[in-house]
């Protein structure tokens, strides 16, 4: 096996780790509130205590991987996990969890950022396809992530086991991690011979504006261009609607369809099958289809969605067609964004996506809280109205990006310190 697959397939599995030990955390959640002598409402704490951590590590690790290589940091960032995992299994005090949740999101930011540039940089002519796939895999996990906590549960009367094949997952990459081949990033500050095999025609705006558009393979500055706020702010949107839709769309239906519980959590589970078909789909399209068409279909096949989920309110069949189209429109934004500005800022692809992850992280953490309470106070249609919003606001910040990365204004970076 090549190097570049064998890396690919690593990132894969770990994917499936990750997406595994993330969404049994959910169903565990009572289990883990009995071991810590804690309320149920005080473990919920885990999720911020992880986004926390995902935030703050994806700001520090990206500019690090830029200067230091990929290989140490994506090392630290699984045994991080391995080790934070196990923490939090065997751990009876809710600080302590909480402590470990937050080094769980640490370990998760960092693994995701350098997976996401890895891909970039041994797959730069194909990357919108490459992280889509890559994400699939994340959607695998989260599928086997609830199950595995049901099947657990029935046998040995605990879902602990589906942390411990989550950590188990992780730690089977860490041999090949610690002897894997560095790889020089694309851009100014790898050697003349890599970048002229590996960066001829790379354009850093023609991944988003097309080769008409593009004038140059110059690595531009990270923090001082427009472009990196402007498409991270609809990032920052883009996660924060993703988590609120799929994480009420039970309360949702319960309270617009009067559905009871077990069938409106269908509703959750069609969402995110949805959502990782749309990866699928993206990952065989990315290959043929600009990366700006494949970001332009997925916001309006979400914005289709959410529009039908809006008008159907109370109506069964329309509204879970629009939870699916929505996922299936909101599936590729994520990866197809980050494939982007790992081009357009070749060189410094840490930086920029880690940047970019962190603003995500954010939006994860606020919105749906608002959804909450717009769904609390104001009702359900509140919340839908609130969506709609969100993804006309993507649109809008993307279109916006894209006029922005078609000047070329902005001062060309000389340095990894942008």
């Amino acid at each position: 096996m090549s190097h570049r697959a064998s890396a690919l397939l690593c990132s894969s599995i770990i994917y499936v780790g990750l997406g595994t030990i993330s969404t049994a955390v959910g169903p565990l959640l009572p289990n883990l509130a009995v071991r810590n002598g804690a309320r149920l409402a005080e473990m919920g704490l885990l999720f911020t205590a992880i986004f926390l951590g995902a935030v703050v590590s994806q700001l520090i690790a990206g500019p690090i991987t830029d200067r230091t290589g990929r290989r140490p940091v994506f090392l630290f960032a699984v045994a991080l996990l391995v080790a934070a995992t196990v923490g939090i299994i065997e751990s009876r005090a809710l600080w302590l969890t909480l402590a470990f949740a937050s080094l769980w999101g640490v370990g998760l930011g960092v693994g995701q950022l350098v997976a996401n540039v890895l891909a970039i940089e041994l797959f730069a002519e194909r990357g919108v396809s490459t992280l889509n796939l890559l994400n699939v895999f994340y959607g695998l996990g989260a599928f086997a992530g609830p199950a595995l906590v049901s099947v657990s549960l029935r046998w040995w009367h605990t879902g602990m086991p589906a942390l411990w094949f989550g950590a188990l997952v992780l730690a089977s990459q860490i041999p090949y991690i610690a002897r894997m081949r560095e790889e020089p990033a694309i851009g100014a500050h790898a050697p003349a011979d890599r970048r002229s095999e590996r960066g001829a025609g790379l354009d850093p705006a023609a991944a988003l504006l097309g080769p008409a558009r593009s004038g140059g393979s110059e690595r531009r500055s990270v923090y001082r261009s427009p472009f990196l706020w402007l498409l991270g702010a609809a990032l920052l949107v883009y996660v924060g609607a993703e988590q609120m839709v799929g994480g009420w769309a039970v309360v949702y239906m319960e309270r617009t369809a009067s559905l009871a519980l077990a069938k409106a959590a269908l509703v959750a589970s069609g969402f995110w099958i949805a959502y990782t078909l749309g990866r699928a789909a993206s990952a065989g399209i990315g290959v043929r289809i600009a990366a700006r068409f494949v970001l332009a279909a997925s916001l309006a096949t979400a914005a289709a969605g959410v529009l039908l989920v809006n008008l159907a309110s109370g109506r069964v069949g329309l509204s879970v067609l629009g939870f699916l189209l929505t996922g299936f429109g909101f599936g590729p934004i994520y990866p197809t964004a980050t494939a982007i500005i790992g081009r357009f800022f070749a060189g410094a692809a840490g930086k920029a996506i880690g940047t970019t992850g962190a603003l995500g992280s954010v939006g994860g953490m606020i919105l749906p809280f608002l959804d909450g309470l717009f769904i609390g106070r104001l009702g359900p249609a509140a919340a839908a109205r609130f969506a709609l919003i969100a993804v006309a606001g993507i649109a809008a910040l993307t279109a916006i990006a894209r006029l922005a990365a078609g000047r070329r204004s902005e001062p060309v970076a000389t340095s990894p310190s942008g």
